[in-house]
């Protein structure tokens, strides 16, 4: 099923449409919404830095300062926002039919439903009602959606630069993204394997074929023209590596040198302990105002370690908001773990299939941040139709639709018994986010359960005795 131009202008005017009729109730959403993408937190940040103060002042707006010049002239209208945001999201949907062009390339054994399921993921993304309602809200998680599909792409084409900037900007807005080098970087190896397997076979220095490639020497073609074909040589599997990552620091890295030129004015968020003096031309800190603390350790330990204890639908906010003080520490250290323990152990059992890694690793980012939003359930579901075979074979596929419908109708209606009518308390809506995590962790243990079984009937069986 492929997306016309016909489609692509309907979703996109679909989302400029709901962004002006009720964008600003959708502004408001704790689902599509957090004090990281929010547009509200955005305007906020915007405000403090054009009275001459830092967009951390507040503390209302968390997110990167390169965010803030992104979103500056499009932040006071919901509308244009919006349509830029439709603009990222349309890239996003053309980058993703790339994959599927490599995806299906890659499969040789997919059948005409397979290769039809794989080919609809571009439509199947643009009219997701949660990217719909994300992008109509204003919310800028869509940004790290196109990250992490660029890096996908940059892992499937072999092409090591475009991998490590996306990796590098994901990282940048979400922090959660870098679970995602691992996927990325076997994704590499296995292209390279690849590589080999179709390579030429060499020639020698005297002009000939080796003995066994005779056949494969065209008569009609003279030997001094098929000398000029030499074959295509794999990179070394360490150099790959190493490669990804030196792209993903200094693509980081400049990241970080363009934020801090941004805030070199606030000395209140630009001072780090290895520069304690201040910045020529640059505001006094007003009395009153705490220690100097660099704006990555705010915005990235926001990230990380979830301080506040905003409503939205992750696990995070309503434990720690009842947690006794003193068991705060000991009690997000292990949250942490828990949110990197799952990548190890998926990769060890999954690392043979890189790609179904890197879904997975989507799964369980989306599942275990301390502030998800419903752009981040658009960002694996969007990965989900480049295995056919493993949908195909759920054991409960209507189950699990209808059960994703139904928590998609009963979020909203416990925040308005809660919020709205005051029939109803915290309970209601955390009970409500507690089933859509155990949503996500049955998806994701059917699809790793229903792939080790696919691989292990296709590997062969080999005798312990040896041939006589």
């Amino acid at each position: 099923m492929s997306c016309s131009l016909r489609d692509q202008a309907a979703c996109t005017a679909c989302r400029v449409a709901l962004a002006y009729a009720i964008g600003d109730v959708l502004a408001g959403r704790v689902e599509l919404n957090t004090p990281l993408h929010s547009l509200i937190s955005i305007r906020e940040g915007l405000f403090w830095k054009q009275v001459g103060r830092s967009p951390y002042t507040a503390s209302v707006f968390q997110g990167p300062p390169l965010l803030l010049q992104l979103c500056q002239l499009t932040a006071k209208h919901l509308v244009w926002q919006a349509i830029i945001l439709s603009l990222v999201d349309w890239i996003t949907s053309c980058v993703l039919e790339r994959v599927v062009t490599h995806a299906v390339r890659l499969s040789k054994q997919d059948n005409a439903e397979h290769t039809y399921i794989k080919q609809s993921a571009q439509f199947l993304y643009l009219v997701n009602p949660f990217l719909i309602l994300s992008t109509a809200s204003g919310s800028t998680a869509n940004l790290a959606n196109l990250a992490v599909i660029a890096a996908l792409y940059g892992g499937l084409s072999s092409n090591t630069a475009l991998a490590g900037l996306g990796l590098a900007t994901g990282c940048y807005l979400s922090a959660h993204p870098a679970l995602l080098i691992v996927p990325t970087a076997l994704l590499l190896l296995e292209q390279d394997r690849n590589l080999d397997k179709t390579a030429p076979p060499a020639i020698s220095s005297h002009g000939s074929l080796p003995a066994d490639k005779h056949k494969l020497q065209q008569p009609d073609m003279p030997l001094l023209h098929q000398r000029v074909a030499k074959p295509v040589l794999s990179r070394n599997k360490p150099h790959i590596v190493l490669q990804l990552l030196s792209y993903t620091a200094l693509f980081t890295l400049g990241l970080l040198v363009l934020s801090d030129m941004q805030l070199r004015h606030y000395p209140e968020h630009f001072t780090t302990s290895l520069f304690k003096t201040r910045v020529q031309g640059a505001t006094p800190l007003p009395l009153g105002t705490q220690s100097p603390v660099h704006w990555t350790r705010h915005v990235y330990g926001y990230m990380l370690m979830g301080p506040d204890s905003t409503p939205n639908i992750g696990m995070w906010w309503y434990f720690f908001a009842e947690v006794f003080p003193s068991w705060r520490c000991p009690m997000k250290a292990l949250f942490g773990i828990a949110t990197v323990l799952p990548p190890l152990l998926l990769t060890i059992k999954l690392h043979k299939q890189p790609l179904l890694l890197f879904a997975c690793q989507c799964i369980v980012t989306s599942m275990l941040k301390p502030y998800p939003t419903a752009a981040d359930a658009a960002q694996f579901m969007a990965l989900l139709p480049l295995f056919p075979e493993l949908l195909l074979q759920l054991p409960s596929r209507v189950f699990t639709a209808t059960s994703l419908l139904l928590l998609a109708y009963l979020g909203p209606t416990m925040w308005y018994l809660w919020m709205d009518l005051g029939t109803g308390n915290a309970n209601f809506f955390y009970a409500i986010t507690l089933l859509w995590a155990a949503w996500q962790a049955m998806l994701l243990l059917q699809m790793v359960t229903i792939a080790t079984h696919i691989d292990t009937a296709d590997t062969p069986v080999q005798s312990k005795h040896k041939p006589v």
